[in-house]
């Protein structure tokens, strides 16, 4: 039987590789996807990660946090979801400040082009941290196999659109397919290392799995209503994109409570 330590970081590989099996149509495809597809992909992540966030993530927090912090337990688990939306704004804020303005990169276009890539690789990266640790955390809570697995299906659903909205911009840049592809895997790594740091912390900091799924999920609200969604409405695609959202947020809910994982 493998601990639950060793289960994170092995459901975190299927999520965070996720986000190159997205970006793989891209050593195929001879020109960008229509945005009414990638809206739409998009757009059933945002709905996904809202349903995983409330169902795979607060939920547990609360139940947990009243196991180990009793009447404090609530105010915890708020404290945690305002603390994880506040450092994802605060590190997008730093990467836009220190972000290099162009890459040097083929001709003026095409450098701007493949710098809107870097910019939107690295938020990805940065978003795949808290990721990882809410599947290495969900594997540590007393019965949270379930979760771990469906937080990581769920993650890997949102990755996959994700994978294919860092690879476009540098294909648009007229960057070598290649390159392209392994510049999305590099960016879902993070996601099974973040996984084990926080299998391991959580393993010698038990009390600490509450406000870590509250981070966790307090992070993946801001990425979805900052990031996803309004990426997903900016090209006039509402109804597509609410479509998506909609779908999404139901996929979650069948996962969450399937009996096929037991």
């Amino acid at each position: 039987m493998l601990s639950p330590v060793v289960m994170g970081f092995l459901a975190s590989l299927f999520s965070g590789g996720a986000t190159a099996l997205g970006a793989l149509p891209v050593l195929f495809m001879k020109k960008r996807p229509k945005h009414e597809l990638v809206d739409f992909l998009l757009s059933i992540a945002a709905g996904v990660m809202i349903a995983a966030s409330a169902f795979s993530l607060i939920i547990p927090a609360l139940e947990e946090a009243t196991i180990s912090w009793n009447n404090w337990g609530l105010w915890l688990v708020v404290l945690g979801i305002s603390l994880g939306g506040t450092l994802v704004f605060a590190t997008d804020k730093l990467l836009e400040k220190f972000s290099p303005k162009y890459i040097t990169y083929g001709d003026s276009i095409t450098a701007e082009k493949s710098h809107r890539g870097v910019l939107i690789a690295s938020a990805i990266i940065i978003h795949n941290i808290p990721e990882g640790l809410a599947v290495g955390v969900a594997f540590s809570i007393a019965g949270g196999e379930k979760i771990g697995i469906v937080l990581a299906i769920a993650i890997g659903l949102q990755n996959m659109p994700e994978g294919l909205a860092v690879a476009i911009p540098f294909l648009e840049g007229d960057m070598p397919r290649w390159k392209v592809f392994l510049i999305a895997l590099g960016s879902g790594i993070v996601e099974p290392i973040a996984a084990l740091i926080g299998g391991l912390l959580v393993g010698v900091f038990h009390s600490i799995i509450p406000i870590a799924l509250a981070v966790a999920a307090g992070a993946m609200v801001y990425i979805v209503m900052v990031e996803l969604i309004p990426e997903t409405l900016s090209h006039g695609n509402k109804y597509i994109a609410s479509l998506g959202i909609f779908i999404g947020f139901l996929i979650l809910i069948i996962l969450q409570y399937s009996p096929i994982f037991g």
